[in-house]
């Protein structure tokens, strides 16, 4: 009785306080009626914008209900409102030339206006960002997260947040609960790859920036990866990795000027091991043979290295000159100062190399042969 009155009051008589008093009697006296709960929330909170009443009483019928309750009041719903989700619908077809899809059954009404009202916190939790009101979006967020636990868009957003806070600890135990819930999320696996880099733990890094780069379609997710390489110090593989990188990027950037820095590195290592050599080599009054040619041979490395670093340091120029229209000024020549500042000092070593270090060695060698 109590419920056919609060649906006369909703529907007909457009009294929706009373209706909310009458459906909340109804759910005392019929608790197991999943009809109930649903109504209360889609034709009354749903109405009065109160999101957070709504999702608890759709809860509550979710319980109840069984995949054999149809809906009271059969719906349909344009299909490309709902093109980032998928949905259970009883029928599919075509109305004025738009795919539309019919709901017939509870369970299947319900998972649809839990998204709505999912996407409604979402919406929320955005804007209080945008506000800078963090502790008001995380709140939106995890109502979002609580209420659609399977959805790791609310996860992305709150890792987002603690990691700007530079909360670390909260970063990591929400973006570990998101893999839980959906472990073949690209963008997941690259933000704990990001994230335990951070923390230089370099080979948990390597193995969730693997698995976002041999899965994604981006190329720009294989970055990370890359970037794990040069913190191990597996130089070699970063090389042969950045060469496939900049095959499909040929004008990245970023992506130039990273691997610039990665020989740049080789090279400052293979000269200062060949450094270490010749100090050894000048202090000897007959250094061995094959300590010269070891010598010699590290300093050619070096060379190399240092080559191909103030190559890229050249073309990282080129192509921040190319995009400066999408930079602020001050952007701009803070960029192109260190570029060339890198470019002079490969130059300054690489003179040094041709000038002293490999024609003294390379006479050392002579004389001893």
């Amino acid at each position: 009785m109590e419920y056919r009155s609060c649906r006369a009051a909703a529907n007909v008589e457009k009294d929706y306080d009373r209706a909310e008093s009458l459906c909340l009697e109804a759910l005392k006296i019929e608790p197991d009626n999943p009809q109930v709960p649903y109504f209360l929330a889609t034709k009354i909170y749903k109405r009065k914008n109160n999101y957070e009443a709504m999702a608890k009483m759709l809860n509550l019928s979710e319980k109840k209900a069984t995949k054999d309750h149809d809906l009271i009041e059969p719906f349909s719903q344009e299909a490309s409102m709902l093109k980032d989700i998928k949905f259970k619908y009883t029928v599919e077809f075509e109305e004025d030339g738009k795919k539309m899809l019919f709901f017939n059954k509870l369970l299947d009404a319900i998972a649809l206006e839990k998204y709505s009202i999912w996407r409604e916190f979402l919406i929320q939790g955005l804007d209080h960002e945008e506000n800078k009101e963090e502790v008001k979006a995380i709140e939106m967020y995890h109502k979002a997260k609580n209420l659609i636990p399977d959805n790791s868009k609310s996860y992305i957003q709150l890792f987002s947040i603690y990691l700007n806070q530079n909360n670390i600890d909260q970063a990591k135990k929400i973006i570990y609960e998101a893999y839980e819930k959906d472990t073949s999320n690209v963008i997941i696996n690259y933000y704990i790859g990001d994230l335990e880099g951070q923390m230089k733990n370099y080979k948990v890094s390597e193995k969730f920036y693997k698995y976002a780069a041999d899965n994604a379609l981006d190329s720009k997710f294989m970055y990370g990866l890359l970037y794990s390489y040069i913190d191990q110090g597996k130089n070699q593989i970063a090389i042969e990795y950045s060469e496939q990188l900049l095959e499909e990027n040929p004008e990245d950037q970023n992506l130039t000027y990273n691997i610039a820095v990665l020989y740049q590195r080789l090279g400052q290592e293979a000269l200062d091991s060949a450094s270490e050599n010749y100090n050894q080599i000048n202090s000897l009054d007959d250094p061995p043979v094959d300590l010269i040619s070891t010598t010699l041979e590290k300093f050619k490395n070096a060379r190399k290295f240092l080559y191909e670093s103030k190559s890229f340091f050249e073309f990282a120029y080129d192509l921040t000159l190319d995009n400066s229209s999408k930079l602020d000024e001050i952007d701009i020549n803070r960029q192109l100062d260190e570029i060339d500042g890198a470019q002079k000092e490969m130059k300054k070593y690489i003179k040094r190399l041709d000038t002293i270090y490999i024609p003294d060695l390379q006479e050392k060698y002579r004389k001893v042969n």
